[in-house]
């Protein structure tokens, strides 16, 4: 029979219910969505910004100018 207080089986409780490697997990699954919706809105804008260009310069209204 084990001699363990009640304070430390509680701790043991609390410990169980919340472990670490899951609170590390979650952190990196949210870190990993939230890097690939930046990437969807950066990479929607880079494929708009060279629609446009292509599009404007089929047209014609597009000129090119040098500095």
């Amino acid at each position: 029979m084990s001699s363990l207080s009640r304070q430390d089986i509680e701790e043991q409780e609390r410990n169980a219910a919340h472990p670490v490697l899951l609170r590390i997990a979650n952190i990196a699954v949210l870190l990993g969505g939230g890097l690939l919706i930046f990437a969807f809105i950066g990479s929607f804008v880079m494929f708009m910004n060279a629609r446009e260009d292509i599009q404007q310069e089929s047209v014609g209204t597009y000129h090119a100018s040098s500095f």
